[in-house]
Formats: C-alpha cells, structure tokens, sequence
C-alpha cells in the first residue's frame, strides 16, 4: 500500500534525525543502483507490479532515499542549494495539486459545460498553475 512507503521515509527520518546514515561507499553505489531498479520496473506487468506496489516501487524508492540523504552532507554550493529549492517546490506542489486541479476542473466546467471532454486540456493549464503556485510559495518560506 501507498501508505506503507510513507512509513519508509519516516522511518528514514527518524534515523538521520538519530545521526544514523548509510556509509557513504554504501550510498555511492546504492543510489545510483536502485534508480536504475526503479527504471527497470517499466519492464514489469503493470498489473503485477500495482498489485505489489511497496515492494516493486517502495523498497527500491526508500532505498534510494537513504542513500541520498547520506550523501545530502557531502554536497555543496548553487547546485545542491538549486536542488533543495526544486525539492522544496516539488512537495509544495504535490500537496497543493489536489487543489489545483479540482479549481481548474470547475473552471473548466463552467467555462464550457458539463460535457466538454476537457481531460487532455486540463493538464497544461494544471502544470502551470501548480509551477506558478509552488515555487512562490517555497521562495517565500
């Protein structure tokens, strides 16, 4: 369940809140690694591997999460600070998108009726909006 890769990453949390990390050597090979597991489920029968989704997507996924956040002292400089601010703003959005679209779907609605098959045009008005709303808001935090 969706839930349980949830528990993985306070479980992680709750380790490097601890000072517990993964040894770097282990992280260096680890990360690269399960992204490339991750990668490699497109090949998997999507009805199997829904069906087994905190073992297909959360193990390798959580994974891949303790390997980076042992790495995350290591880096430094615009790069890192450029990707912490693009994290920042990837989980506003996220938290923000259910919103996001239920507006723009109501919008849309209105704009041209009820039977209006607006499924494919609500995406690009739903991305920006999430972009224009998430960044700003993760800039002014």
């Amino acid at each position: 369940p969706l839930l349980l890769e949830f528990v993985f990453g306070m479980g992680i949390a709750m380790a490097a809140l601890r000072g517990r990390y993964l040894p770097v050597p282990v992280a260096l090979v680890g990360a690269p690694a399960m992204f490339l597991v991750l990668v490699a489920t497109d090949w998997l029968d999507p009805g199997w591997a829904n069906g087994h989704r905190a073992l297909v997507w959360g193990v390798p996924g959580a994974i891949l999460l303790a390997c980076l956040v042992a790495l995350e002292g290591r880096w430094r400089g615009r790069l890192f600070r450029l990707a912490c601010f693009l994290g920042d703003a990837s989980y506003a959005i996220y938290l923000a998108h259910g919103f996001v679209l239920s507006i723009v779907g109501v919008l849309f609605t209105r704009l041209f009726g009820p039977r209006f098959d607006w499924s494919g045009w609500l995406l690009l008005p739903t991305f920006v909006l999430a972009v224009a709303g998430g960044v700003p808001s993760v800039a002014l935090i």
